[in-house]
């Protein structure tokens, strides 16, 4: 069966009609065992990505099903030496611990964590700065009722007020939400603007009252008003949106493109598509980009207007987001044909994009001569191209440029290009880079060669670690190979006392906690008596990720000793213990729960 039915996904997925890319996606979701069995999970993180907003959306809701139900198998091969009186059996149920309600795992973390709060909020704003905000920051993540009052009050300090309106925001709670509208009202300047924005999440009071009157108080707030409304999708907020279209500051009619576009309904369509008309570039070029999130047919040919206009910016967002439209083979073949004849190099690289899957070889040639250019924005421009396409061919340029390239913001984009590489056919061409003289392109090349390549690049990292000598990529290196090795290979990292940098006896703590296995608390313990106080309260984080809750014992005994390093962990720990954070972890849940 999965000789046929992953080959098939597969086609699908790469299919140039997002509507195939869609439906992909769907078989793809009901098939989750065969996917993870014939690891084709790359192909489809790489449509988190893709131009059309439903496809990159639904990839989403696929890969976050993926990393459950990986954890789910990691979990139901790894040893618990930490959770007694678990059986074995008990590990085959694990994955029904996702399903457990928030608010079950909520009452246990309070009482984990409760006497910890009350530090805080006794400490906001009597500590130095640095450590002030990581308290609001650690408190937002949290998300506790009794912390809304403590957060309000301490927005007082100008220093502050971003951390609270954030962390209110995180919070998720009926208190919160209220409070962020209390906020709107007692605050001004920057503050409010912020917390005009922030009221976008707002989904148990009703914040369209005070966005209201945002839409006639100043440009800035009037932008941020739009913003939320945006995020908040309601179909009044929708009436206030098209009145904005028309609002004399054209920032701000501009910015209510953006969030009709955000909704994504493509019953906008056509009221975006009349903007083209605009005889103002910047909003010609906001309803280009704004139309590849609002895909409609029925505007199809508005996109293929203005990939012809006069203003270079607006073709170059108009043929990107011609990507969502379907355009038969013939048309399709001729239009980004003609497009690769233009002079501005964001029009040449859509059209490189666009082409790809109709004429790979006219594509390459114009892709091999932006990278020949004598012109690094050009040679940029080809890099992020390759990061759209994520095909081999195209990696094989990547890496071929990245050996010579010399400009500082050209190898930025380039390395930017690497991190979109996802498909495990760009493994090879990516291990060419591992000896560059650039320690910058190694650290990255060690990411991706753990991403693409999983398993099989273990040889090569290990390789690397044998003489390797820049700090930086060893601790690239040393994390990924502590993601990837199995307990046996746990004896090729470096021992607790070795002279490494703390980062990178961090990074490695970071790495056995993200392989999910068990058996790497053995190497992780031994760190919680490191000379660093970051790396032992590194190590308890990772112990609390595996549920192992007696590792809290020192981040307890940093707290009077360091408290801005307690500080720093309860973020780490706030960010574990969200209700998403706290079901990620195969042994965290199960910890709390029992």
């Amino acid at each position: 069966m999965a000789s046929t039915l992953v080959p098939r996904i597969q086609g699908l997925i790469k299919d140039y009609d997002p509507g195939n890319r869609l439906l992909g996606l769907m078989q793809a979701e009901a098939s989750l065992p065969v996917i993870l069995k014939e690891r084709a999970e790359p192909s489809i993180a790489a449509l988190i990505k893709d131009a059309s907003p439903p496809v990159a959306s639904y990839a989403r809701r696929v890969v976050d099903k993926l990393e459950q139900a990986s954890g789910a198998q990691r979990a139901a091969v790894s040893s618990r030496p930490f959770l007694a009186g678990i059986s074995k059996n008990d590990l085959a149920g694990l994955g029904s611990l996702k399903e457990m309600p928030s608010d079950r795992l909520q009452s246990k973390l309070i009482e984990v964590f409760g006497k910890w709060l009350s530090l805080l909020h006794e400490h906001l704003a009597e500590q130095g700065p640095a450590a002030s905000v990581r308290a609001v920051e650690a408190i937002g993540r949290l998300g506790w009722t009794e912390s809304v009052v403590p957060l309000v009050t301490a927005a007082r300090y100008q220093r502050l007020q971003a951390p609270c309106v954030e962390a209110l925001a995180w919070m998720s709670t009926g208190e919160a939400q209220r409070a962020l509208v209390s906020l709107t009202e007692k605050s001004s300047g920057p503050a409010r603007v912020m917390a005009l924005e922030a009221l976008g999440s707002c989904n148990l009071v009703d914040p369209l009252p005070v966005l209201t009157a945002a839409l006639e108080a100043t440009p800035d707030e009037r932008r941020a008003a739009c913003r939320a409304l945006g995020r908040l999708g309601v179909a009044r907020g929708w009436r206030l949106l098209y009145r904005t279209l028309n609002d004399t500051d054209r920032e701000v009619a501009i910015e209510a493109v953006r969030a009709l576009a955000r909704i994504g309904d493509e019953a906008f369509a056509p009221t975006i598509a009349a903007l083209a008309a605009s005889d103002q570039p910047r909003i010609r070029a906001t309803v280009a980009s704004a139309l590849g999130h609002v895909y409609s047919q029925e505007i199809r040919e508005a996109v293929v207007t203005l990939a012809r206009d006069k203003d270079a910016r607006v073709r170059a967002n108009a043929i990107q987001a011609a990507v969502c439209y379907h355009l038969d083979h013939h048309r399709a073949r001729k239009f980004y044909f003609d497009l690769l004849r233009d002079p501005h190099h964001r029009v040449k690289a859509g059209a490189v994009v666009g082409l790809w899957s109709f004429n790979q070889d006219a594509a390459a040639q114009v892709l091999k001569t932006l990278i020949a250019s004598e012109n690094p924005v050009e040679r940029a421009t080809a890099y992020w191209c390759v990061g759209q396409l994520d095909e081999k061919g195209a990696a094989d340029l990547l890496i071929d440029a990245l050996l010579k390239e010399q400009d500082p913001k050209a190898i930025e984009q380039a390395l930017q290009a690497l991190d979109s590489l996802r498909r495990s056919e760009v493994f090879e061409p990516v291990r060419r880079l591992i000896l560059v003289p650039w320690p910058k392109i190694r650290t990255r090349a060690c990411a991706v060669l753990a991403r693409v390549g999983q398993m099989a690049a273990l040889p090569t990292l290990i390789q690397m670690l044998r003489w390797e000598k820049d700090p930086k990529v060893r601790s690239c290196a040393l994390r990924s190979v502590a993601r990837l090795s199995p307990p046996d290979g746990l004896s090729l990292l470096p021992d607790g006392n070795d002279p490494e940098s703390d980062r990178i006896a961090s990074n490695v703590v970071e790495g056995l906690a993200e392989s999910g296995q068990a058996s790497a608390s053995h190497y992780i313990k031994r760190l919680l008596v490191h000379r660093s106080a970051r790396v032992r309260s590194t190590a308890a984080v990772a112990l609390v990720g595996l549920g192992d809750l007696s590792a809290l014992e020192t981040l307890e005994g940093l707290w009077p000793s360091a408290p801005a390093t307690a500080f720093w962990t309860l973020k780490s720990i706030g960010e574990l213990l969200t209700p998403r954070g706290v079901k990620a972890h195969p042994f965290l849940a199960t910890a709390l729960a029992s």
